[in-house]
């Protein structure tokens, strides 16, 4: 951590063009044109405190939320401690909900197809196209923000596991379009150019298990993974549904969670 934070550490792990876009509190970092501007003097004067990620990001994104309005004069100082005290408590003191209980390991491709139904699901949407997240070489740091990356263990299921699945994190909310079901095999097959390569990341199309796609007819299609492309071509619609709150009520219709229960029937 005292190499990581520090102005030399920090550039190691980013390529210069990235650097002066990100937030690096740091004696000698470039503050211009950043949120840290007005008060990299009193940073480099040494004004800061070490800080250690030791919780997930509904904690720190909050209290980084707080730091920004007090950095932008929206904000106290006293908000950010409180704010601080108050994200501290919930991880100290409180337990978090179980939604339900997952009874063998659910791999990534099949969590995808839960969180495809849930999408649909939640938006009156007719099938779901989720992308999935997995490293491809010359895409870079960022690779694929917008997908599944991951897959749920055996265990009692809180929002902390469904956030480690869930392409929207925390507090997105899901995105529909309408596609002719040729227009959506295409995709399909073409997969998510998340970073404008060329080198597609895969999308899962979740549909009920009887339903056949008509060339020529319209559906509507939850997606996770809409690339500048896409955007052009097609009107993206945000539901306003925010993927969290969706799967959590979806999963918690469920005692227990297998992989039989990815199937949509």
């Amino acid at each position: 951590m005292k190499v990581l934070s520090t102005v030399e550490g920090t550039s190691a792990l980013y390529p210069d063009s990235t650097l002066k876009a990100g937030l690096l509190p740091f004696k000698d970092a470039k503050a211009d044109d950043t949120f840290y501007a007005d008060i990299s003097d009193m940073i480099n004067a040494g004004n800061t405190t070490p800080f250690i990620y030791a919780g997930w990001e509904n904690t720190i994104v909050n209290t980084g939320n707080k730091m920004l309005e007090f950095m932008q004069d929206k904000a106290s100082i006293k908000d950010v401690s409180d704010q601080l005290d108050e994200d501290q408590d919930s991880v100290v003191n409180n337990q978090p909900e179980v939604i339900t209980t997952v009874t063998e390991e659910i791999p990534q491709e099949s969590c995808a197809k839960l969180v495809g139904r849930c999408f649909a699901e939640a938006t009156g949407s007719d099938i779901a196209l989720i992308s999935l997240g997995t490293w491809i070489s010359g895409n870079g740091t960022n690779q694929n923000n917008d997908g599944v990356s991951g897959k749920l263990y055996a265990k009692n299921i809180t929002d902390y596991d469904i956030c480690t699945i869930l392409p929207t994190g925390w507090s997105r909310t899901i995105n529909t379009i309408r596609l002719t079901g040729k227009q959506i095999r295409a995709l399909y097959e073409e997969g998510y150019d998340a970073v404008g390569t060329g080198k597609n990341y895969p999308y899962m199309l979740v549909n009920p298990e009887d339903m056949k796609l008509e060339d020529e007819k319209t559906y509507q299609v939850a997606i996770s993974g809409i690339s500048e492309k896409l955007a052009s071509e097609t009107e993206v619609t945000d539901s306003g549904i925010v993927g969290l709150d969706a799967v959590k009520e979806f999963f918690g219709q469920f005692k227990t969670l297998s992989e039989a229960d990815t199937e949509w029937k």
